[in-house]
Formats: structure tokens, C-alpha cells, sequence
């Protein structure tokens, strides 16, 4: 197999992102443990075709990706699980599922059951909490996820990663080239950054494990419609975002790329 590699999700064009793709399709088997013990396998809805409906955990729910995720799956007909550490936002269906995915048993419990896992909960930048805390955070929730959809019998993992994980565009270590790809090796700055590195990393090998595909979208920045009045003060001086080259997604965009890597 090729060495696994993680997709841009771009607002121009969303990609269907085949990043940490075992050779086994979506659904062929559960997956073998690396202990030799085999995942629970399920069958989806009867008489449709495989990819077309499923039970979908989205964490992260009550964010600007997860709660755009949560109504760009439900609008296609898989039936969905929101899960969040807050439960104020309220979904039209099942309320918001309360969990702390630091604890791994909390994170295995809200997988157990369901088709497929699209990841979003994370502490979403760096400076919001002390750097420890975020790395520590980030990579407990992430690990714990990832390692429970493999024991759980998930039959795939979509997760948010970031675009960060290439460093900072105008930085005394800029990228190696543009438009970068998934070729470009990590250049981290900072301790968000590195819990993405750390869960790519962690993802290739819990994908070889298990034969269970694992796509890693690296969002850029995310922008909800009414957001965009914000850009403007930008086009006045670019100099106010010289730490972003790679631009913005729109929240709608990024929701869509959620969908399609579920099937890609």
C-alpha cells in the first residue's frame, strides 16, 4: 500500500479524499485487530446500496463544521448522531448526545452501533486553551475515537485534520512549494498543529490494523455565511491574514466534503 497521505479540503472544489484508504472498500469487512480478535461486523439498511445509508456518529456537533455535517447528512438520508461535549444546539431529530471523548470509555460508547464516524471534535485552534491542555486534549480525544471505531467494528472514519500540519505560509520555514499537496512533509508551529501530525501518524497505523479506511480532511479556515462581511478588511490589507496563503472554506463546502469522503 502507498503511504497514506492526508487531502486540502479547498472552498473552490471539494475533493473526494481517499487520505489513509486501506485496499479493502467500505463495508467489505470490519477488520482484523492487531491482537488477532476480529470487530463486530454489521450489515446496513437492507436492499440499498452499501454507502448510500448509514448510521453516522458526527462529533464535534455543536461546532460550525459539526453542526453544517450534521444537516448536510441528515439532508441526504443517513440517520445521525450528534455528539458533543455542550448540548445546547438543538437538531431537528435526536438532541445533541453529551460526551467527553477524553475518556475513552465515552467515546466508545457513543460508537457502538453505528456505520461510520465523521470527527470534528477538538479544541479547533491553538491559543484557546494553554498548549498542553490542547495537545493533550486533541490527540486524547483523537486516539480515542480512532481506537474505539476500530474495536467497535466502524466501517469508516471520516476526521477533521488541518492545514496547519504544513507550517505557516509567510514564516522563517515556509512551505517547500505551492500549491502544496499531499506529498508536502509536516512543518508544525505550533501545539495545534502537532496534534494533527501526531493523529495522521496515529491514523495510518490504526488503519493498517484494522483495514478500516481513515480519510483526514485538512480544513482551512471556515467561514459561515454570514462571516463573509469580515473579508473585506482583508482585501484592504492582506498583511492582516499573512499567516493564512491557503484562503478560507465555507462551512457548507467543508459539510459536503465530510459526505463524499464517507464514500470515496
Amino acid at each position: 500500500m502507498r503511504g497514506a497521505r492526508a487531502r486540502p479540503a479547498h472552498a473552490a472544489c471539494v475533493e473526494r479524499s481517499s487520505s489513509f484508504e486501506s485496499a479493502s472498500p467500505l463495508g467489505r469487512r470490519a477488520g482484523g485487530l492487531a491482537d488477532g480478535s476480529r470487530a463486530v461486523s454489521r450489515q446496513v439498511h437492507p436492499g440499498v446500496r452499501e454507502a448510500s445509508w448509514m448510521k453516522i456518529c458526527v462529533t464535534g456537533a455543536s461546532g460550525k463544521i459539526g453542526r453544517a455535517a450534521v444537516d448536510e447528512l441528515r439532508g441526504h438520508g443517513h440517520d445521525v448522531a450528534p455528539v458533543d461535549l455542550h448540548t445546547v444546539r438543538e437538531f431537528t431529530g435526536p438532541a445533541v448526545i453529551g460526551a467527553d471523548l477524553t475518556d475513552s470509555t465515552q467515546a466508545a460508547e457513543v460508537l457502538r452501533g453505528v456505520d461510520a464516524v465523521v470527527h470534528i471534535a477538538n479544541h479547533p485552534a491553538p491559543d484557546l486553551v494553554p498548549p498542553t491542555r490542547t495537545f493533550h486534549d486533541n490527540v486524547a480525544m483523537n486516539f480515542n475515537v480512532l481506537h474505539a471505531a476500530v474495536h467497535e467494528g466502524v466501517q469508516r472514519v471520516v476526521w477533521a485534520s488541518s492545514e496547519t500540519t504544513l507550517g505557516l505560509p509567510f514564516s522563517e520555514e515556509p512551505p517547500a512549494y505551492v500549491p502544496v499537496d499531499e506529498d508536502h512533509y509536516p512543518r508544525s508551529r505550533t501545539t495545534y498543529a502537532l496534534s494533527k501530525v501526531v493523529t495522521e501518524a496515529m491514523a495510518v497505523e490504526l488503519s493498517r490494523w484494522s483495514g478500516i479506511p481513515m480519510v483526514a480532511l485538512r480544513f482551512s479556515n471556515v467561514y459561515e455565511p454570514h462571516e463573509y462581511q469580515q473579508l473585506p478588511d482583508v482585501w484592504k490589507d492582506v498583511r492582516a491574514r499573512d499567516f493564512n496563503l491557503w484562503g478560507y472554506i465555507d462551512v457548507r463546502d467543508a459539510a459536503l466534503a465530510c459526505r463524499l469522503a464517507l464514500d470515496a
